[in-house]
């Protein structure tokens, strides 16, 4: 993985009202619909943001993309 620092991203599992929950590494996923993640990969920073927060709105640290 390039950038390994940027493990973590934003995740909703059973349907997209269910985003703000940041992870690096989707679990228990199997036979749920409506189960994704971001683009974006980010550093400890964002994890430590959205537990201050309990949400990753307006967060406006650097951020990785594998592709877009």
């Amino acid at each position: 993985m390039k950038y390994p620092n940027y493990k973590y991203y934003d995740s909703a599992v059973g349907g997209w009202h269910n985003r703000n929950n940041v992870v690096h590494s989707l679990k228990n996923t199997k036979g749920k619909t409506d189960t994704g993640r971001t683009y974006f990969r980010f550093a400890e920073d964002y994890r430590d943001y959205w537990e201050s927060n309990k949400s990753v709105k307006d967060y406006s640290g650097p951020c990785y993309a594998d592709y877009i």
